[in-house]
């Protein structure tokens, strides 16, 4: 019973996503997605810029541990999308839009916050495991048009991670530092595959999922 509830997980209520409209793209207990269904907005834009994470969760105190695993979660994000930066697309991360406004290029940026982070225990994963002190992280952001702030995409996320003790032969599960690193490249893996997934589909079909038309159109 107890390896049971330690396994289950729910992203906690939304504070940086909005309610309205529903969920309308990928809604399970742990991840939940949503895309706008105005199509000009969700082509691939010309620049985009990751902006840098903030920690908004309840301990809320800018550590230097909570600067660490922002910043591991913006270059998660970079490294992502980076590699699939076609059609001469243009990815920042070290700067400013307002560098780099240009009429003929349509401009987006990302958001993203950690609203929930908790190492867990390193004792109980390692020595006892069966979803035992699982580290916990919750994350939520948004793509932006950046001329109208019109939002393209949004998402919540929630991922525990037990750091793979492997019946105690991964002692790095012990550290909560590691488990969250894990649980961030898990969540940046999600967004960006989403992305990427959306811009592939508009250049196939002009839908971010051939499965929404009939979703957009009840």
């Amino acid at each position: 019973m107890l390896g049971i509830i330690g396994c289950a997980t729910q992203t906690l209520p939304s504070s940086f996503v909005s309610e309205t409209p529903s969920f309308n793209y990928h809604d399970a207990p742990a991840v939940k997605i949503r895309v706008t269904p105005t199509i000009s907005l969700l082509r691939r834009p010309g620049i985009l810029n990751i902006l840098p994470v903030k920690d908004n969760s309840p301990a809320g105190k800018q550590t230097k541990f909570s600067k660490e695993m922002t910043s591991f979660f913006r270059d998660y994000l970079y490294w992502g999308l980076v590699g699939d930066a076609v059609h001469h697309m243009l990815l920042l991360k070290e700067d400013s839009l307002r560098n780099y406004e240009d009429p003929e290029a349509r401009i987006a940026f990302l958001e993203s916050r950690i609203t929930h982070m908790k190492k867990g225990s390193g004792f109980l994963r390692y020595f006892i495991g069966f979803g035992l002190g699982q580290s916990d992280l919750q994350v939520e952001g948004a793509l932006r048009d950046y001329k109208t702030r019109e939002e393209i995409l949004s998402f919540v996320m929630r991922y525990r991670h037990s750091g793979n003790a492997y019946q105690g032969l991964n002692p790095r599960a012990l550290s909560g530092r590691y488990c969250l690193r894990m649980s961030i490249e898990q969540a940046s893996i999600t967004i960006t595959d989403l992305i990427k997934d959306m811009w592939k589909n508009m250049d196939k079909t002009g839908m971010p999922d051939p499965a929404l038309l009939i979703a957009f159109e009840r």
